[in-house]
């Protein structure tokens, strides 16, 4: 089980405490199934605020452009995003749309679908181990998104095909944002206007007060000659 969400944003979401800090809405498909029952039992607290925040979707294809779009964040199985991704949602470098998480909240094994009956069935299940085992599951996996992207990329010309929006998480800054300093700047010139002109009135006063200046060599002029 893991998440997708928008490319775009300067930090991309990648773990359960992002995802319950932002404000994105959480999309999910009702399989009424495991996923439920995991979601439901669980003991994680931050599991448990995702999944009071859940919103079932109807639509497959327009929870992925929710996501591609920065409006949320679409939690689904691993390989079914990877799958719906490389056939469809492919920018025009061949590069997803959208930013798969690392992250597993649950993790489920690979299964083999047959009939409770089948008389193969104990060789099915030995052949799926040994598969597993052997790396042939992944060897598969990867060769089939490989076969998705390639037919994508050739039945979609690259002018046609959808960029990446950049939606970053902090909004960018405008002039509103830059008044404090401004006000700061004005107060501290208007500091100084008011410093020098309360310097320059009380030298004023302080000369009124005093009365003129008289220079010493115009009451003892022989002096001041002896002194050049």
């Amino acid at each position: 089980m893991a998440f997708m969400t928008s490319p775009g944003t300067e930090q991309p979401i990648a773990t359960p405490e992002q995802i319950v800090k932002s404000d994105l809405e959480i999309y999910m498909y009702n399989y009424i199934g495991t996923t439920n029952q995991a979601f439901e039992t669980t003991d994680n607290e931050l599991y448990k605020k995702i999944w009071e925040r859940k919103q079932w979707i109807t639509s497959f294809d327009q929870a992925y452009k929710d996501s591609i779009a920065g409006k949320g964040l679409f939690m689904d199985y691993r390989i079914g995003m990877k799958t719906a991704v490389f056939a469809g949602y492919l920018d025009s470098n061949g590069q997803s749309l959208m930013h798969l998480a690392g992250y597993n909240f649950f993790h489920f094994p690979k299964t083999w679908a047959t009939s409770p009956r089948n008389m193969f069935i104990e060789s099915l299940n030995d052949g799926m181990l040994q598969a597993i085992q052997t790396g042939h599951m992944d060897f598969w996996q990867a060769q089939t998104l490989a076969q998705l992207k390639l037919e994508n990329l050739r039945k979609t010309p690259k002018h046609l095909r959808q960029k990446v929006v950049y939606v970053p998480l902090e909004q960018p800054l405008t002039i509103e944002d830059l008044q404090g300093p401004f006000y700061m700047f004005g107060f501290f010139i208007g500091l100084c206007l008011v410093s020098f002109a309360f310097e320059s009135t009380c030298g004023n006063l302080l000369r009124w007060r005093r009365g003129p200046q008289i220079r010493s060599e115009s009451m003892y002029p022989e002096q001041a000659w002896g002194r050049y």
